[in-house]
């Protein structure tokens, strides 16, 4: 039988898988939420949207990078807090996290994991509170998850255009002397 070595243990993605299948296992009352409750009605579709907007930030990504095991751990922290004080907004915010450990880290990431709100039951809660419309929520929720992955994608367009730029320009490109 075949000994696992721990660097090999460690770059495994079944375990990203398995803290993904865990916090969203914990998360799994959000389809009912969007399905049922009137002020959540459109969270799917800016899940979808966010989702979206994280899979362009993923592509091209190695595991592990600085900083995401950390951000992976946070949400799982988060999803225990939720379960030990019965919290569905923190299980939430560890699914939310956990996701955007596996974006590229940076000024985009920090922009889409702030726009995750848009698609938790807690922002159509806070909407209900404030005695805002349904209808009006939802569009809100759309625009917020819209303006995230808009500035996400914008942010990671404008740092590949100064690489490419610093490319062309012969300033990444060593000399040959």
């Amino acid at each position: 039988m075949e000994r696992i070595s721990p660097a090999r243990l460690s770059n495994a993605p079944f375990l990203e898988c398995v803290v993904v299948g865990y916090t969203a296992w914990h998360s799994r009352q959000l389809a009912a939420g969007w399905w049922h409750n009137p002020f959540d009605r459109w969270g799917w579709a800016a899940f979808l949207i966010w989702l979206a907007a994280l899979a362009w930030l993923s592509r091209g990504c190695v595991w592990p990078r600085p900083g995401s095991t950390r951000l992976m751990l946070a949400g799982v922290a988060l999803v225990f807090l939720g379960d030990a004080g019965d919290l569905n907004v923190s299980c939430h915010a560890g699914l939310a996290l956990v996701l955007v450990s596996f974006a590229r880290m940076g000024l985009g990431a920090v922009l889409l994991a702030a726009s995750a709100v848009s698609w938790m039951p807690a922002f159509g809660w806070l909407g209900s509170q404030l005695m805002v419309e349904p209808a009006t929520l939802n569009a809100l929720r759309i625009v917020i998850a819209l303006g995230g992955a808009a500035g996400a994608l914008v942010r990671e367009q404008t740092i590949a255009r100064k690489n490419l730029d610093a490319t062309i320009d012969g300033s990444a490109i060593p000399s040959a002397k």
